[in-house]
């Protein structure tokens, strides 16, 4: 059996030169290259303010300014949260068509980019809804790739900026997906903890709180 060459125990889904990677490693070599464009846009920025320092001490020394410019307080690089990160086991991606494997795929690069832009929180719910419904049992294939596609364009939109969200599809996408998963006990029990959480972050009423 191929197994991913991190882990050395999932099956993997993708290539990446030489190495063959699972969900879990791919997710992982996703979100650190995400903190690695994090911290080098932070250096960058921490530049350009200590340029504008230099150049406003200058105009304080030639008297083109009354007051001394404060130096720059540097910001912290912040760690990325693991939290968002799926925990799908070999043995559930036997069980995976291809249609679903891509989509587990991008919803596992869309969660770093939630979980980056400071919704924690939406990215780890988000997260548990993928992971129950690829180990759910209850689930056939048919219905199985429709959630993980319908949850894949939610990630996408979780991962835009408010303004960028286009409600018209996201409100269809999200009922649908919430009447599939409470057709089904296991995971009508994750969304009723879920749900709350991705209903509110895309400012939708939940109707099953009415």
């Amino acid at each position: 059996m191929i197994v991913c060459t991190q882990c050395r125990q999932a099956e993997p889904i993708i290539q990446i030169e030489s190495h063959l990677l699972c969900v879990n490693c791919y997710a992982v070599l996703q979100q650190a290259e995400a903190h690695r464009q994090q911290a080098t846009q932070q250096k960058l920025e921490a530049i350009r303010a200590h340029q504008n320092y230099l150049s406003e001490m200058m105009a304080f020394s030639m008297g083109l300014r009354a007051t001394a410019p404060q130096h720059p307080t540097p910001q912290p690089i912040h760690a990325q949260i693991n939290n968002n990160q799926m925990n799908i086991k070999d043995s559930n991606i036997g069980m995976l068509n291809a249609g679903s494997i891509s989509n587990v795929k991008s919803i596992s690069v869309n969660l770093v980019a939630v979980a980056n832009s400071g919704a924690a929180e939406v990215a780890e719910e988000l997260a548990r809804v993928a992971t129950a419904i690829v180990q759910s049992k209850d689930v056939d294939e048919a219905n199985r790739d429709e959630m993980l596609q319908q949850l894949n364009t939610l990630s996408e939109y979780a991962a835009k900026p408010a303004q960028s969200r286009a409600l018209g599809i996201i409100r269809p996408v999200v009922a649908s997906l919430a009447k599939s998963l409470t057709n089904v006990a296991n995971l009508a029990q994750v969304w009723s903890v879920s749900g709350d959480v991705i209903y509110s972050y895309f400012g939708i009423e939940n109707p099953f709180k009415k």
